[in-house]
């Protein structure tokens, strides 16, 4: 499957894609959206998916939690999920949550791709 990329804070049409890259805010409108996407990207087929917080800059409770959802779902779905959280506030709040216990939080969409890379070799789960 090729590699693609959705930008949820746009308003094209979102295409299913290995990576979901969530704009500066992730709140309740963003997180119907993101939900939206989610759901399409396991009808796709996926087999991984790399959820990008890197360029969040505020969060409200609503947002968070269609993260953690997706996350849940994704994982009854057996999609490998990694989560990119480079911001001091969200790494923080992933921390709180403890959301490494559904999908592993790197810093750098390339250690999202080493993590995938792995678990599709067999080396890690």
């Amino acid at each position: 499957m090729r590699s693609a990329t959705t930008l949820l804070a746009s308003r094209r049409a979102i295409k299913a894609a290995d990576t979901i890259t969530v704009g500066r805010r992730l709140d309740s409108s963003v997180g119907r959206r993101f939900t939206r996407t989610i759901a399409r990207l396991i009808r796709s087929g996926a087999r991984t998916c790399t959820i990008d917080l890197s360029t969040v800059e505020s969060a409200d409770s609503s947002g968070f939690g269609a993260v953690v959802s997706a996350l849940r779902k994704l994982e009854e779905a057996e999609i490998h999920a990694v989560v990119v959280c480079s911001g001091s506030a969200i790494r923080k709040l992933c921390e709180l949550t403890e959301i490494r216990r559904l999908a592993p939080v790197v810093a750098r969409a390339e250690d999202a791709r080493r993590l995938h890379a792995a678990v599709a070799s067999g080396i890690a789960s």
